[in-house]
């Protein structure tokens, strides 16, 4: 169940007030207001990335959609800070991205990206005042922007109360979304906000259902198998770790053997046959 005091930005919370298909025009409405463009929601698709291989990192999305127009959207909500968030964002937007072509298209035809980051601390401390931040392609030689590169990173990042302007329809649904609007401001808001309102409403909705307390363990069973996933790649490096370095130090008191029946006038073809050792080995270390 969502408790009192649990934050919208939890990751399964803001899965199920926006990631329902009953919430499609909420979602719409939410990123219109955010992204200041007009969006019209086609799908809401499934949000895991598969690996490539057992060694390479999972990945999960808070929200993938795809626009009628061919768009893909994509958003994660973070309440913890870490170093490295442009870099992971932009990693698994690239790979969604080339996952939606089909076999035969030309990359030049790669769908727009547009990944939406929504954290819940300050990333960039040096700009006090401003928590909306656009990455894109720039081209060095005249500080251009590449306009049709198909992706692009928005991240916003959390500001002191003091410089959101309530006033403001962005700023003020980010004020409500960090809980940064006291009891008598959320009620105004919720009064004269039609979309803060209804987001609020579907939250007290789904808080009297068993919904979010299934996807939460979901997250949560996912999360441990992805630790466990690690863990073991860990394990099983090292363990090859091991040995390789006693494969590598059995080789060495080989070699050592070999000079040693060199020096007492034995063949390369005795030597090899004696040490376990490829002739064509032998033969290299001998002519060092």
């Amino acid at each position: 169940m969502i408790k009192k005091e649990d934050n919208i930005l939890k990751d399964y919370i803001f899965k199920i007030i926006f990631g329902r298909v009953a919430s499609k025009e909420l979602l719409e409405d939410f990123l219109e207001r955010i992204l200041d463009i007009k969006v019209e929601v086609a799908q809401i698709v499934n949000n895991e990335i598969i690996r490539e291989a057992h060694e390479s990192k999972s990945s999960s999305l808070d929200l993938v959609i795809i626009t009628k127009n061919g768009d893909i959207i994509t958003i994660e909500v973070q309440n913890e800070s870490y170093v490295g968030m442009e870099k992971r964002i932009k990693h698994y937007s690239d790979r969604l991205g080339s996952t939606m072509l089909k076999k035969g298209d030309d990359y030049c035809k790669s769908h727009k990206v547009i990944s939406i980051a929504i954290l819940n601390h300050k990333i960039y401390k040096q700009k006090k005042d401003k928590y909306k931040h656009v990455f894109k392609i720039l081209n060095t030689e005249d500080q251009s922007i590449y306009d049709d590169d198909p992706l692009e990173i928005i991240i916003f990042d959390k500001m002191k109360k003091e410089n959101y302007n309530i006033n403001n329809p962005r700023d003020r649904i980010f004020m409500y979304l960090y809980g940064l609007l006291n009891d008598n401001e959320l009620k105004t808001v919720l009064a004269e906000d039609s979309l803060i309102r209804r987001i609020e409403e579907t939250k007290n909705m789904i808080s009297k259902s068993q919904e979010a307390e299934i996807l939460k363990i979901e997250i949560e069973k996912r999360q441990m198998d992805e630790q466990i996933r690690l863990e073991t790649v860990k394990k099983e490096s090292e363990q090859k770790g091991i040995e390789k370095g006693i494969k590598e130090g059995e080789e060495k008191e080989k070699f050592k053997f070999a000079l040693k029946l060199k020096n007492k006038g034995f063949s390369l073809d005795e030597i090899s046959e004696i040490t376990e050792l490829p002739f064509e080995k032998v033969k290299n270390l001998i002519s060092k």
